[in-house]
């Protein structure tokens, strides 16, 4: 897919990778009272999908391709769970906070009360 949206649109690249995030074993071996890190537990692989390009008026098709791969990675036959566990994307902020912070109800509270506070 990375190949066709290239030559489709010659003046971006596509890139996307996926990387053992060993750091994060030792917040997955950890309780949920001793780590910030919500859906720790997943965090074993790392997939980043990114679109790079020097000329705005190929934004749009970037933007599409980006966000389908995401999704297929995300589906439970491909990722192996029955949600997204960590994610975060600036650039659109169309994911939940709960993919981000975890899924438990305190975990979303905190940074919003923070945020507030700010």
């Amino acid at each position: 897919m990375c190949v066709t949206f290239v030559e489709e649109n010659p003046s971006r690249s596509c890139r996307w990778c996926f990387t053992k995030a060993l750091r994060w074993r030792v917040c997955w071996h950890s309780a949920d009272r001793d780590t910030a890190a919500g859906n720790h537990q997943y965090a074993n692989v790392l997939a980043l999908v990114q679109v790079i390009y020097t000329d705005q008026s190929v934004a749009e098709a970037g933007d599409g391709w980006a966000p389908e791969w995401r999704d297929q990675l995300f589906e439970p036959e491909h990722s192996g769970y029955d949600h997204p566990a960590v994610y975060v994307n600036y650039a659109h902020g169309d994911v939940g906070l709960k993919a981000f912070y975890g899924y438990e109800p305190w975990r979303v509270e905190r940074p919003l009360e923070t945020q507030t506070a700010i």
